[in-house]
């Protein structure tokens, strides 16, 4: 028969193993040094081959850097709250629309909105980078839809190029 003591000696876990070898430090630094001058040249090398204002997508000039940064959105007021629209949403007649938008500082935009009565502008402004709502004094802008058809809200520069447009249906 086999003691308190044999069994508790068989019960304990076997010593842990030796601590693994410590790998030389300089090798890896050296190699890490490597690959990040060579990620660098790379980069810097990308970004010199582009032009000034080129965007990623491939347009030049001046449009496609103020395209790049003009962000238009729109919601909706319906039963006191406000919905956030998509392109193609549908509206009701009667409701009205509010506007939020970021763009480039330098710039100046135009929100006008082209529906079953004609273009109309709305407004004529200087965006901030952060998107914000469009406002006169302390109000916000609206839009009321007084007839059935389809609208397009463009956001325009001052020499007629479109840079983010949204479409809605009224019903």
């Amino acid at each position: 028969m086999q003691t308190l003591e044999d069994q508790l000696a068989r019960l304990k876990a076997p010593p842990p193993p030796p601590c693994p070898p410590a790998i030389p430090v300089e090798r890896e630094r050296g190699a890490w040094w490597l690959m990040a001058a060579a990620v660098l040249l790379t980069v810097s090398f990308g970004v010199m081959q582009r032009g000034p204002y080129q965007s990623a997508r491939g347009g030049t000039g001046a449009a496609s850097f103020a395209a790049a940064l003009t962000e238009l959105r729109m919601v909706v007021e319906r039963d006191g709250l406000a919905l956030r629209l998509r392109d193609r949403a549908t509206c009701g007649v009667g409701e009205r629309v509010y506007f939020r938008v970021a763009g480039d500082p330098s710039a100046r935009l135009t929100l006008a909105v082209e529906g079953p009565d004609g273009v109309e502008p709305i407004l004529d402004f200087h965006p901030t980078l952060q998107s914000q709502h469009l406002r006169i004094d302390d109000g916000l802008i609206a839009y009321e839809f007084e007839s059935p058809g389809w609208y397009q809200f463009l956001l325009t520069t001052p020499e007629g190029a479109a840079l983010q447009s949204l479409t809605l249906e009224v019903r």
